[in-house]
């Protein structure tokens, strides 16, 4: 599901996901590892992405999902 909305955004799974934890109420920053300069351009670029609320309901929901089946 989070790999079709990615899809559906023309946006990488890792910047999505890096985008949507920094959009949750109270979070305030995100650790992420990086060992090349283009994963910290990536976690750079995913930090500065703004949402549409749309988006971030399904990303919420398709969490929601995967909490209730495990």
């Amino acid at each position: 599901m989070r790999l079709r909305l990615a899809a559906e955004a023309s946006l990488p799974l890792a910047d999505l996901a890096v985008a949507w934890i920094l959009q949750q109420p109270g979070v305030t920053c995100v650790i992420a590892g990086a060992t090349k300069t283009y994963q910290v351009e990536a976690n750079i670029r995913a930090a500065a992405l703004k949402l549409s609320p749309e988006l971030l309901q399904k990303l919420t929901a398709a969490g929601d999902n995967l909490k209730a089946a495990m």
